[in-house]
């Protein structure tokens, strides 16, 4: 609303644009999968350890060996605190 201060001076403060972006952990990230066991809904897991109790470790099926044990290891080595796990099943 307008502050009238004197005749024929107007002060009006405008809102304009976005709201600056405000910062936010980045320590929390979410990976989707293949996993040699475990549930299927998305799960909270906060090491490797956890990780490797919950979805077993390292394996090949197939012939083919699944990155996402290797990448959830490498976000704990460099530094991640947190991850949700989205396991995916082949049909």
């Amino acid at each position: 609303m307008p502050e009238y201060l004197s005749p024929g001076v107007y002060v009006e403060e405008v809102e304009i644009g976005a709201k600056p972006i405000e910062g936010v952990s980045t320590s929390t990230a979410g990976f989707l999968g293949e996993t040699e066991r475990g549930p299927t809904q998305p799960r909270l897991i906060t090491s490797w350890l956890h990780f490797q109790r919950v979805y077993g470790s390292y394996f090949t099926t197939n012939g083919k060996t699944p990155y996402l044990p290797y990448a959830v290891e490498g976000f704990f080595a460099n530094g991640g605190k947190r991850c949700y796990i989205g396991r995916i099943t082949p049909s």
